[in-house]
C-alpha cells in the first residue's frame, strides 16, 4: 500500500494537482493537512475542521467510514491499518497542543497496526530540526505510550518558504509492521510550501496488482455479420442443464469471433480531465525554478531566483485555471450533442461511483442482515405430459428479445445485449429447442441462477447493513427464458390478484395508488356537517416492511401459486428457479459464494410477479369496510373512515395489528418505528391521535410521504408544492451551470435540459393540479419554473413570467398540469398520439387567452400574438441578443433608467423627444439605420413591430439575418453603456436589479 503524506496549505491549485500526481505516483492513500476543500466523495473523510483528511483514492477502493474525529486529526481504516492524519496549528498554544496529543494517544491506544502521519509543526532532533522546542519534547512524550516507530530519516526539510526551510511534516508507525515500511520524500512538485512524502506499507493483504477478472466485450467492436456466421447449429442432446450450458459456450464463442475482449488488469486513477501537456511544461519548470531558488538560499542571485519561481508558481496556477474554463466550456457547447450525456450526468451528480465495500467482515454481516436464511424447501417436481405443456414459440422467443435493452450493461456472464438480441434474430431455433426443454422438464438450469451482489449506498452511513439497497446481477440469456415463464404466468393470474395491488402490474401506477387513497378521504371530508351528518375523520397509516424482497418465503411463495390454479408445468419450473440459488460477493480475500434460502432477486424479470402474487393476500385480509388496504409493491397504506376518534384509533390498530400478524406468518418483519399517520379532517381544530403498532406508540403528523407525494392534514397539497418546488430548485441550480446565456448551448437543448425541472414539478399532477388554483400556494413552483424559462430563454431577471414562457415555448405550469390530469383519466389504451395531441392544441388555446388579456409583456405580445404559430415553428431558436429585442429588456437606455443605472431615458442620438427602447432602437434610432437598411433589403419589405416575427418565420434565412443584426445592434449598445460609464467616471452598479451574470458578455 502506497501512501502520499502532504501538506496542501489550503491551496486550489494544490488540490488541484494532488488527482494528478495520485495518477502519476499510482498513490493508494493521500494523507493531508490543511485541503482547499472537501472532497465530496465517499472515499474521503475529513475531521470537523476540515483541516485533516484522509481520501483513500485507489480506483478499486471500497467507501471507508471515520474511526475517530478530533480537533487535530482524523482515523480510518483502511486494510486492517488505522491511519492518522494530523495537523495542529503554529498557533496553538502548548496546553491545546497537549490535550490534542493527549486525545490522540488516548484513541490510537486500543487500536494496532497504526501509522500517524501529518504537521505538527513541532521540532525535534529526533526527525531532523536542529533543536528540541516544547512542542517536540511533547509530542515524543506523548507517543512514548504507544508502539510506534518514528518513519522520518534523514535532515531533508519537508517545509520551505522564502529560502528558510524546517522538517514539521512527521510519520509514525507501529512496531509491528516497521520493518516492512519505508518513508521517503518525493520531488514531484505539489504547488504547496510543503513536499509530498511517500510512506509504502508492504502489507501480503492489500492486493493492489490484482487484476480486474470481470468478463466482457467491447461493443464498438462488434460485427454483426460475422456473429450470424459463427452463431449456427441446430439442436442440443442432453438434459436442460446441459444444454443451457451448451447454448452459453456457442454464444460466448460467437461472441469472441465477432468482438475484441476487455483488457483485465489493474484499474488505476485517469488523469484529471483538465490535463494537458502544456500544464505539464509548466509544472516542470516550475518545479525546476523552485530547486534553484532552494539552492540559491544563501547566494545573491537569491531573490531573483525566488522572484523567477513565484511567477512560475503563478503561471502555473493560471493554466490550470483556464484549462479547467476551457474544459467546462467544451462540457456546456457538448450538451447541443447530447443533452443527457456527460455534462448532465456530472452537474445532477448522476456519475457518483457507488465503490463496493470490500472488507469480509462487513461483507459478511451486510449478507447476513439482508439475506436471512429459511427452512430449505424441498421441491418435489411432478411428472406431466408433454402433451399438456404449450411448446415455445418463436413469437414468444422474439417477443421475451425486446424487452432487452442494447444501452444497459451486461449481466454476469457479460454477453451484451447487443450480441443476445442478434443470437435470438438468427437462430431462434436453439433457443426454442433449450427453453422448451426446460419448461418440459420443469427445470431452471443452474448456470442462470447465480446472481452476483452489487450493493447500493442509501445513505452515507457505509457501517449499518442497512445503509445498503442489495441488487442481484443476473445472467441475461436467463432473463429471456424469465420473459417467457413471466409471459405465459400473468396470462394466468393477473384478473385473480386484487385490484388494490397497484405495483409491477400492467394500467397501474403510482398516480393510480395515491388516487384511490385520496379518493376515499376526499368523500370522508366532503359531507355537510358532523353533527348527524356524513362527514367523518380519516386516517391514512403507511407500513414499512423490513427487508421485504429478500425475506420473502419460497415455501408461501409455492403455496400462494397452487391456490391461483397455475398450470402445474409452471409450477414445477418456478419451484426449480426458486431452488439451489447461489448468491456471490467479491471481498480483498477473493470471492465468496453463499446459498440463498428466500427472497426474490431484485433486478431478475420474475422477482415482481412472484411477490405479487404472495403478497396478494395481504390486501384480502377481513377487515370492517370501513377499512381500506392499498398495496404499491411491498408498501401498504391503510386509510381508515370513522365518525370519532376513538372509533378510528380502533379500526387502525385492528388493521395494523391484523397486517403484522399477517406478516409475521409469512416470515416477514414490519418496521414498527417506521409507522407514519396523517388524521385528514375538515376540523378547523388541528387534532392528533396514537396508535400502537407493536411495541411502539404512534402518533399522527401534519403529514406523510406517500409514494412521492406529501398527503397532509388538510388534503390542499401545499406541503407537496414546497417539497417539489425544493426538490425543483436544486435541480434548476445545477442545470443553470449548463444553461449560460453567452456561448451556452442551443434552445433546444436548454429546452430539453428544462424538462428536467418539469418533470420534477409535474410528477402526480392529476393528484394535486388543482393546488394550483390557490396563488399562495403555487408562488413557489411558479417562481422556480419561471427562473428555468430565464435561463432557457437567456433572458434578464426582470422579464415576466409570462413572456419569459412564451419567448422560451414553455407552457405554463397549471396549464400542463391540467393537460396531464385530462390524459391521465383516460385509460391507458386510449391515450393515442392523436389524443394527445389535441389536448396540446386546447392547452395552447387556453394559453393564448390568458395571454392576450394579461397585463404583463404587452411589448413581446405585440411581436407574438399568435402563440400557435410561434410554438409550432420548424426553424429558429432564441439567443442572448434576440430574447433582449423580444423581451424589450436588454441595454436600452428607459430600461437602464427604470432601475437607476442611468440619468435619462432619453435616445443620445436622436434626442431628448425619443425615448431609447427595444421599439425606438430596432425601427427608428439613426444610428442602425445601415442594419435597418439590410435588413429591410433582405427581407423585402419594410418591417414594423407587428410583422417582425411574421417575417422571420417564413423561412430560415430571415431568422437568421434577424439574429444577426439583433446581435449587432445589442452589442454596439452594451459597448455605448460602457463608453458612458467611463465617461462619467463611475463604478458599474451592483446587482440590485439586473442579473448582472447574464448582463456581462462572456469574453
Amino acid at each position: 500500500m502506497k501512501c502520499l503524506q502532504l501538506n496542501l496549505n489550503h491551496c486550489q491549485a494544490a488540490q488541484d494537482l494532488l488527482a494528478q500526481t495520485v495518477y502519476e505516483l499510482k498513490v493508494d492513500v493521500a494523507i493531508l493537512s490543511e485541503p482547499y476543500k472537501k472532497k465530496d466523495d465517499s472515499c474521503w473523510v475529513s475531521n470537523r475542521t476540515n483541516k485533516s483528511a484522509i481520501w483513500y483514492c485507489n480506483a478499486n477502493a471500497s467507501p471507508i467510514n471515520m474511526m475517530a474525529d478530533s480537533d487535530g486529526f482524523v482515523c480510518t481504516e483502511i486494510n486492517g491499518i488505522f491511519i492518522y492524519s494530523c495537523y495542529i496549528p503554529p498557533s496553538y498554544d502548548l496546553e491545546k497542543f497537549n490535550r490534542i496529543t493527549d486525545t490522540l494517544v488516548k484513541d490510537a491506544r486500543n487500536r494496532s497496526p497504526v501509522l500517524i502521519a501529518g504537521d505538527f509543526n513541532a521540532w525535534a532532533v529526533e526527525w531532523g530540526c536542529r533543536a528540541n522546542n516544547p512542542k517536540g519534547k511533547a509530542l515524543l512524550d506523548a507517543l512514548s505510550a504507544l508502539n510506534v516507530v518514528l518513519l522520518n530519516t534523514g535532515t531533508t526539510h519537508t517545509f520551505s518558504k522564502n529560502g528558510v526551510g524546517s522538517v514539521i511534516d512527521v510519520a509514525f508507525i507501529s512496531g509491528c509492521v516497521s520493518s516492512r515500511t519505508s518513508w521517503s520524500i518525493n520531488e514531484c512538485y505539489t504547488q504547496s510550501d510543503h513536499r509530498a512524502i511517500t510512506i509504502i506499507i508492504d502489507d501480503p493483504q492489500f492486493k493492489h496488482s490484482e487484476p480486474d477478472r470481470r468478463k466482457g466485450w467491447k461493443v464498438n467492436t462488434f460485427d454483426e455479420k460475422l456473429f450470424e456466421e459463427i452463431f449456427t447449429g441446430t439442436d442440443f442432446s442432453g438434459s436442460a442443464d446441459e444444454r443451457s450450458k451448451k447454448l452459453m459456450k456457442l454464444i460466448t464463442n460467437a461472441c469472441d469471433a465477432s468482438m475484441a475482449r476487455r483488457k483485465c488488469g489493474n484499474q488505476m486513477p485517469k488523469p484529471v480531465y483538465w490535463w494537458n501537456s502544456n500544464i505539464s511544461m509548466i509544472r516542470a519548470q516550475c518545479n525546476h525554478a523552485r530547486r534553484l531558488c532552494q539552492r540559491a538560499r544563501n547566494s545573491s542571485n537569491f531573490t531573483s531566483h525566488r522572484e523567477t519561481y513565484k511567477l512560475r508558481r503563478k503561471e502555473l496556477k493560471n493554466a490550470i485555471c483556464d484549462s479547467k474554463r476551457k474544459a467546462f466550456s467544451d462540457l456546456c457547447t457538448d450538451v447541443d450533442n447530447n443533452p443527457w450525456g456527460l455534462a448532465y450526468k456530472l452537474v445532477l451528480k448522476k456519475l457518483k461511483r457507488h465503490a463496493q465495500p470490500k472488507s469480509p467482515e462487513l461483507l459478511r454481516s451486510i449478507v447476513d442482515t439482508l439475506f436471512p436464511t429459511h427452512e430449505l424447501v424441498e421441491i418435489n417436481i411432478a411428472p406431466i405430459p408433454d402433451a399438456s405443456i404449450p411448446t415455445i414459440t418463436y413469437e414468444e422467443i422474439f417477443k421475451a428479445g425486446g424487452k432487452l435493452s442494447s444501452h444497459k450493461a451486461p449481466g454476469i456472464d457479460g454477453i451484451p445485449d447487443i450480441a443476445l438480441k442478434t443470437a435470438l434474430k438468427c437462430n431462434p431455433k436453439v433457443f426454442a429447442s433449450t427453453f422448451g426443454t426446460c419448461i418440459q422438464e420443469g427445470v431452471f438450469p443452474s448456470i442462470w441462477k447465480m446472481q452476483n451482489l452489487v450493493l447500493i449506498p442509501k445513505s452515507s452511513n457505509r457501517v449499518s447493513p442497512t445503509a445498503y439497497r442489495p441488487l442481484s446481477i443476473l445472467n441475461n440469456t436467463g432473463k429471456v427464458l424469465e420473459h417467457i415463464i413471466k409471459n405465459r404466468l400473468e396470462s394466468h393470474i393477473d384478473n385473480k390478484l386484487s385490484p388494490l395491488q397497484f405495483g409491477f402490474r400492467k394500467g397501474r401506477g403510482t398516480i393510480d395508488a395515491i388516487n384511490v387513497v385520496k379518493s376515499i378521504v376526499e368523500k370522508a371530508i366532503c359531507g355537510r356537517r358532523w353533527l348527524h351528518g356524513d362527514k367523518q375523520y380519516c386516517l391514512v397509516v403507511t407500513l414499512d416492511v423490513q427487508n421485504a424482497f429478500n425475506s420473502a418465503s419460497w415455501a408461501h411463495i409455492l403455496n400462494a401459486l397452487k391456490c391461483l390454479n397455475v398450470p402445474p408445468y409452471l409450477t414445477n419450473i418456478l419451484s426449480s428457479y426458486l431452488s439451489d440459488r447461489v448468491l456471490q460477493y467479491s471481498t480483498r480475500e477473493g470471492v465468496v459464494k453463499r446459498k440463498i434460502t428466500a427472497g426474490v432477486p431484485q433486478g431478475s424479470v420474475l422477482g415482481p410477479i412472484l411477490w405479487n402474487i404472495m403478497y396478494d393476500e395481504v390486501l384480502r385480509i377481513e377487515l370492517p369496510k370501513d377499512i381500506t388496504i392499498v398495496g404499491y409493491a411491498d408498501d401498504i397504506a391503510i386509510v381508515v373512515v370513522a365518525k370519532t376518534l376513538p372509533a378510528l384509533v380502533q379500526l387502525s390498530e385492528l388493521a395494523t395489528s391484523s397486517i403484522k400478524r399477517w406478516l409475521e406468518a409469512k416470515c416477514l418483519q414490519l418496521a414498527d418505528h417506521k409507522t407514519e399517520a396523517v388524521l385528514i379532517s375538515s376540523r378547523k381544530k388541528v387534532e392528533k391521535v396514537q396508535i400502537r403498532v407493536g411495541d411502539c406508540i404512534i402518533e399522527s403528523k401534519s403529514c406523510v410521504k406517500y409514494l412521492g407525494v406529501i398527503i397532509d392534514h388538510r388534503l390542499n397539497f401545499r406541503d407537496h408544492l414546497e417539497y417539489a418546488n425544493n426538490k425543483a430548485a436544486i435541480a434548476t441550480t445545477a442545470l443553470a451551470r449548463l444553461m449560460a446565456n453567452i456561448n451556452g448551448p442551443r434552445q433546444q437543448s436548454k429546452q430539453l435540459l428544462a424538462g428536467v425541472v418539469k418533470s420534477i414539478l409535474l410528477y402526480a399532477s392529476p393528484i394535486w393540479y388543482s393546488a394550483l388554483e390557490i396563488e399562495s400556494y403555487a408562488r413557489g413552483v411558479k417562481s422556480t419554473y419561471r427562473r428555468c424559462a430565464l435561463r432557457v430563454c437567456a433572458a434578464f431577471r426582470t422579464v415576466s413570467e409570462e413572456a419569459a414562457l412564451v419567448i422560451a415555448g414553455i407552457i405554463p405550469l397549471d396549464i400542463a398540469a391540467k393537460e396531464q390530469n385530462t390524459i391521465s383519466s383516460l385509460r391507458r389504451d386510449e391515450r393515442s398520439y392523436s389524443i394527445k395531441r389535441d389536448e396540446r392544441l386546447l392547452s395552447i388555446a387556453r394559453w393564448q387567452r390568458r395571454w392576450n388579456i394579461c397585463e404583463k409583456g404587452r411589448w413581446t405580445h405585440r411581436l407574438i400574438p399568435n402563440l400557435a404559430v410561434w410554438l409550432g415553428r420548424k426553424h429558429g431558436e432564441v439567443d442572448f441578443y434576440l430574447t433582449q429585442v423580444l423581451s424589450g429588456h436588454g441595454c436600452f437606455k428607459s430600461y437602464l433608467h427604470r432601475f437607476g443605472h442611468e440619468a435619462d431615458p432619453y435616445c443620445e442620438v436622436c434626442g431628448p423627444d425619443f425615448i431609447e427602447d427595444a421599439e425606438h432602437t430596432i425601427f427608428v434610432c439613426r444610428r442602425f439605420a445601415g442594419q435597418r437598411r439590410r435588413l429591410n433589403e433582405s427581407l423585402g419589405t419594410d418591417l414594423t413591430p407587428e410583422t417582425l416575427v411574421k417575417c422571420m418565420l417564413e423561412n430560415e434565412n430571415a431568422w437568421t439575418t434577424v439574429s444577426r443584426i439583433a446581435a449587432e445592434i445589442m452589442q454596439h449598445l452594451r459597448w455605448s453603456e460602457q463608453q458612458r460609464r467611463r465617461r462619467d467616471n463611475s463604478t458599474p452598479a451592483t446587482d440590485t436589479n439586473v442579473d448582472q451574470v447574464t448582463y456581462e458578455l462572456d469574453t
